[in-house]
This record gives C-alpha cells, structure tokens and sequence, in this order.
C-alpha cells in the first residue's frame, strides 16, 4: 500500500523509506515513469532497528524544511516470534515502536508544515486487542495474532496520545493525527499467514482473500482521506474506518487504563526528582525556581506542595537518607536551601560566623518542626553555581559542588562549612559510599577520584571511561556502584573485597574491554546502550529498591534497563522526551 500511497499523492515531493533499498530504486523508477513525478526520493528505513530509524531522521531532518504528510504505513502481520535489533517483539517493534521512535524524530519538521498531518495505519484487529504490561515483549507466551492485536492497539493509542499533546495547554500545533484502517487488502503482509500460524488461515483464509479482499488501490482510499481531507482537524485522535471516526476499542478511550502517567509539576524543564527514603513522596526541582512535592498514596500520585524561595534554577536536590521529612536543594542562585516536606511555614533570618571569622550570609529557619537552614554561599572561598549536592549516608554532612570544581561540606548539626575542597579537575558528579568511608568524584577525564572520608585523602583513581563521566550511583545492597559516560558505556564496579560471586556472566556478551582490576576495585562490565545507540551518552543512573535492576537514561527517548546479576535487558522504556535524571521509588515506581 505504500507504493500505491505515492501514486495517490499526485505532484507531491515524495520520500520513500524502505527496508530494501534496491527494491526502493527499482519502484522509485517505475513510479516516475507512470506517474511523470520526477520528485520521488528513496531512503532507506528499517523500523526493526533504533539505528535505521535515527539515522534515517537525522538525513530528512538535514535534507527537508517541513513535512506536510507522514504516513507510519510499515508493518508485519503474524509472523513466527522473532526480535528486532534492539530486542522487542518484532510485531510491536516494528508495527508500533519503530512508527513512535520516528514520528517524534520528524516531530518538529511537521509541525513547521502546519497544517499538516500524521496518519498511523492500524487495523481492525485492534478491537480484539489489548495491552499485556506483565509481559509486553511476550516472553513468557507467545501467539502471533495476539501480538499482532496488541501492536495495532498500541498504533490507535499513540494516536489518541500524540493528538492530546499537540493540542495542549498552549493551543493546537496545527498537527491533525489519525489512525486508520485501511480493509483486508490483498498485499505481502499476510505471508506469515500459513499453516505454522494458523491452520484456518492457511486453508480458507488466504485462498478467499483474492475474492473478498480490497484491492491496494481501494485499500489506500482510507489513507489518503485522512492524510488528505479538509475539515477533518476537529477529529485528530480518533480511529477511522471506511473513511470516517469510528469508535475503537474501548481501552483506547479510557485514560485510566495508562499505566503511563504524567504529572504536571513546573512550569519549565525539570531538573531533578528524587524520593524519600520511605519512597512515599518525590520531590522534583526546575528551572522555575520551584521544588515540587508529590505523595504516593497506593497507586496514586497528588501534589502536596510547593516550595518557593530560590532565586534560580533548581539543578539538584537529594532526600535525607533516613528522615523521610527532610529535603535539600542547590540552586544556581548560589544557595544550598533545606526544607521540611510536612509544612510551607514562612521563615526568619538570623547570621552566623564560622571559627575562621567568615560571616555566614543569611541562614534561614523553617518552623514550626524543627530548624532548618538556608546557606547562602556567595562568597569568594565558596564561589560558583552550585550544580551538585547529596547527603552523607549518616545524615550528619551535606556536600554540594559548584561549576568551579569546589566541594563544600556542611555540618547539618552546627550549620556550617566545615571545609572547603578545590580541585583541579572538572568535577561532574559526587557522592558518598553506602559505608560513609569514601567519597566519591567524577571527572571531566573520564576518572573516578576516591577519596577517605572524612580525612578527604586521595586513594585512588579508576580510569573508568574514555570519556566524561558525568552520573554515579550506588545499589542500596552496597555491592556495587555504577557509572555512566559520554562513551555511552554504564559501567558496573564492585570493591575486590566484596562477595561478588561472579555476577553479570551474561554480560561478557556485550563486554567491549576486558575485566580489569584496580587498587582493590574491580569493574565487572561495562553495557553499551543498545548497540544502535552509541552516539547518546548516559546522564541518569537508578538502582532499584532492592539493588537487582538497574536504569539508564540519556538524551534520546529510551530507557534501559538490565537485571544487575546476568546483565539481561528488559525492554527498553519509551518515552516522550530525553532524560535529565531517574529516581528508583518503592519497587514499583
């Protein structure tokens, strides 16, 4: 359907993206001859591979000012199991992934085309479809008409989802999106369709379908209206069959079957979240200058409070480690602020001077619970924005770094700088060890810097990456600690002394470098983000509540995660935008 799709859209610049760049060619040239269109472009596209698809978007983005019409037309239909490059399901890799991953690529080159439209082909077979969340990539059981069901399902929700937030809060982007099913038509997609699959299928079916099915040219007709028809944009969203909105299969009209739920939680960019220690509330700081509040109740999320006080953005925030009330935050503004989750009460200034005769600017108490303070640090000894904080595993010491390379420790129980560290690398990321016995640096150079706590002596540097280092974070178990690169590589280490009982076998599979020993660390292996994925770097890092799983993140609109111990990839996450940071809840968030 296709190629009858180019013959439809008459005087059109039409790209042609195919698996089989030969074939393409071959296509592209008849296609020029019958229809006199000289502004036919072949690409080459593989939905079953992230990599096809980025590097597919990166030459239109390059090559194309705007896109009027994207038709996501590519599909398999009940096909032995088999996986994508990047381990999903092939049915749902290729029919819905591929189509999400490209659409929100091309996104901005279609809206600069306004009015403009995208067009998701789907099926009937969604109305007996639904979406199996226990085991999305079938891997415990898999039946071919089942997936193929549940990936036209996910094509009509994508549509329903996409549509939403191209209206939003802000107005409408000019971008009409439908989904629609095009007939039984007789075209390769039913190849599958044999007696392996389906003994029915096979006997009746297929032989029937030359008398009952439509033809490709009547089988486009639906395509083309909703790609092309005037006074449709009020039904952007809904599902249509036989060229008009029909009612879909009612998951696709009830918001609360999402397992996927959004919050809004600022008005700008979020830079960090975190949750408490008892994983009942997260807190989310932003550009804004506001600190969101959410509590969990069970399976529901509400916003609690606010907090307001920072001049700038809020970079970085961190819970206290056994206190589930208590949460600090460092802000551009040069502020390192502390607050009480259970109250909004306001404040009063009062100042304190360190031994060393520094007057300390403002410190801010928050009533009525306790005293909680706001540092101001503002002079030349703690100069910078701060872009880094964490608390110590004891809840006795708050460390926050600054863009010029400066780590300053705060007494949390006297309220003051207890001392200054300048260092002479770029310093990107700090942390404590679970033991509170070492501290942590990463660099610019791609090291891990460990020092003594609270001695602050150097013991060793890991030449951990190539690159930047720029996320670490330890498992709550205490076993490892994990880095993620600019190489796009995570790499996992354990102390030597630790039980580490040969874990991650399976990831020697992925290992690029060998295992390698040093000043009594060990790393164990280093994953690549999908193979397809080596030009992102990570930025966050999340073990999970029980130290067995672990996430990665970066700018691109994936989520990895891998089970710690065999070093086995769950399907990857797909979300709506980059990642500047991930948060592990209670075992369930």
């Amino acid at each position: 359907m296709g190629v009858q799709s180019d013959k439809e859209i008459k005087g059109a610049s039409v790209v042609m993206a195919c698996r089989d760049i030969n074939k393409c060619r071959r296509v592209r040239r008849a296609l020029m001859t019958e229809t006199a269109n000289k502004r036919i472009v072949c690409e080459e596209l593989d939905l079953a591979s992230l990599e096809s698809v980025r590097n597919f978007a990166a030459r239109i983005n390059e090559s194309i000012k705007k896109i009027d019409i994207l038709v996501n037309n590519a599909g398999v239909m009940r096909c032995p199991k088999l996986l994508t490059k990047d381990g999903f399901e092939m049915q749902l890799g290729v029919n819905h992934l591929g189509h999400f991953y490209l659409t929100t690529l091309l996104l901005d080159k279609i809206k600069a085309a306004a009015p403009s439209r995208v067009v998701n082909v789907s099926s009937t077979a969604h109305l007996r479809g639904k979406i199996n969340y226990d085991d999305l990539n079938s891997e415990k059981e898999y039946s071919p008409a089942d997936a193929y069901n549940q990936s036209k399902l996910a094509n009509v929700l994508f549509t329903r989802e996409l549509a939403d937030r191209l209206r939003g809060k802000g107005g409408s982007t000019g971008v009409s999106v439908f989904s629609v099913h095009p007939g039984i038509v007789n075209t390769e997609i039913t190849r599958h369709m044999g007696v392996a699959n389906s003994f029915l299928a096979a006997a009746f079916a297929k032989p029937l379908l030359w008398l009952f099915a439509k033809s490709p040219r009547q089988g486009v007709q639906g395509i083309m209206y909703c790609a092309l028809a005037e006074g449709i944009e009020g039904d952007s969203g809904k599902y249509f069959c036989n060229c008009k909105a029909t009612e879909p299969n009612p998951i696709a009209q009830d918001k609360a079957n999402s397992r996927v739920k959004d919050y809004q939680a600022h008005s700008s960019k979020v830079h960090s979240v975190n949750w408490s220690c008892d994983g009942r509330r997260l807190a989310c700081g932003s550009f804004d200058k506001t600190v969101s509040i959410f509590v969990l109740d069970k399976d529901r999320m509400t916003k609690d409070n606010v907090f307001k006080g920072h001049g700038d953005s809020v970079d970085q925030l961190c819970w206290h480690p056994s206190n589930p009330d208590l949460l600090s935050t460092a802000s551009l503004d040069k502020t390192v602020r502390l607050w009480d989750a259970r109250t909004q009460k306001s404040s009063r200034s009062c100042r304190h001077q360190r031994p060393d005769g520094f007057i300390v600017p403002p410190i801010m108490h928050i009533f009525p619970l306790e005293m909680l303070y706001e540092l101001t640090l503002q002079h030349t000894v703690l100069r910078g924005e701060n872009i880094n904080i964490c608390w110590s595993p004891d809840g006795q010491t708050i460390a926050v770094g600054n863009k010029e390379d400066l780590v300053s420790f705060i007494d949390v129980r006297s309220h003051k700088v207890r001392t200054d560290q300048q260092f002479k690398f770029e310093v990107i990321e700090i942390s404590w060890n679970n033991a509170n016995t070492h501290f942590f640096l990463t660099s610019g150079q791609g090291c891990i810097h460990i020092l003594s706590y609270p001695e602050l002596q150097l013991q060793t540097v890991l030449n951990a990456h190539p690159a930047n280092c720029i996320c670490i974070e330890f498992d709550p178990t205490g076993r490892y600690f994990a880095t993620g690169s600019v190489d796009a590589l995570v790499s996992l280490w354990t102390s030597r002394s630790s039980p580490a009982s040969a874990p991650l076998s399976l990831w020697v599979q992925w290992l690029v470098t060998t295992t390698t020993t040093l000043e009594g660390w060990q790393v164990l292996g280093q994953i690549p983000c999908y193979s397809d994925r080596t030009s992102r770097f990570h930025r966050p890092l999340a073990f999970s509540h029980d130290g067995k799983m672990l996430a990665s993140a970066s700018e691109d609109l994936l989520i990895d995660i891998a089970d710690v111990e065999t070093g086995k990839f769950s399907p990857a996450v797909v979300t709506n935008t980059g990642h500047l940071s991930l948060a592990s809840g209670d075992g369930n968030t």
